[in-house]
């Protein structure tokens, strides 16, 4: 592995046992470990957890988590965005870690289809070294253009998993073909 996504996984897990993040979703509901810090698959400092949650006062449970959060020295600023019914994201913007500034997404919902533990667990069952290296490759050339957010990291795993994806220019063509589609 690329001593660069080492040093972001290990500063990705010291900033939520810093914050004592699972400790503290865990006593909300269900709370994991989603995306590319789960995956082991980090180009930007972005950390993923999920809540799952069988209390459907879905603003209830976001008030206690953020007013927790907040009580953080580090953590100035949380920002909620309501996707009811589906859930409630809780952001932390530009958290400091050691060496860098880290967004943190707390997804809350109380929908098991909307919660993403499944799909991690599946993501990290098919994995390959081959597929590690193309999905690393491909989400590194979009993060260097400022084109890593809304989805596109989920696509990725998606073209290179189940559409056998092997480079910038395969993905490319997925991509031109699913977005015809949508």
């Amino acid at each position: 592995m690329h001593a660069h996504a080492v040093n972001l996984r290990d500063e990705a897990f010291g900033d939520i046992q810093e914050l004592n993040l699972i400790d503290l979703l865990n006593e909300h509901g269900e709370a994991e470990l989603v995306g590319s810090v789960a995956l082991d698959l980090i180009v930007k400092p972005d950390i993923d957890i999920h809540l799952f949650t069988t209390d459907s006062d879905l603003l209830g449970k976001v008030n206690e988590v953020y007013s927790i959060l907040l009580e953080h020295p580090k953590v100035s600023e949380v920002r909620i965005s309501d996707y009811r019914p589906s859930g409630v994201k809780i952001g932390v913007d530009r958290y400091q870690g050691k060496f860098r500034s880290w967004d943190i997404d707390i997804w809350i919902s109380d929908k098991p289809d909307s919660i993403a533990f499944e799909q991690t667990k599946t993501i990290l069952s098919k994995l390959t070294a081959e597929d590690r290296k193309t999905i690393m490759e491909v989400k590194q050339h979009y993060y260097e253009l400022g084109l890593l957010r809304n989805g596109l990291s989920h696509r990725i795993y998606k073209s290179v998993l189940y559409h056998k994806v092997k480079n910038i220019d395969e993905f490319e063509r997925y991509l031109a073909t699913t977005n015809k589609e949508a």
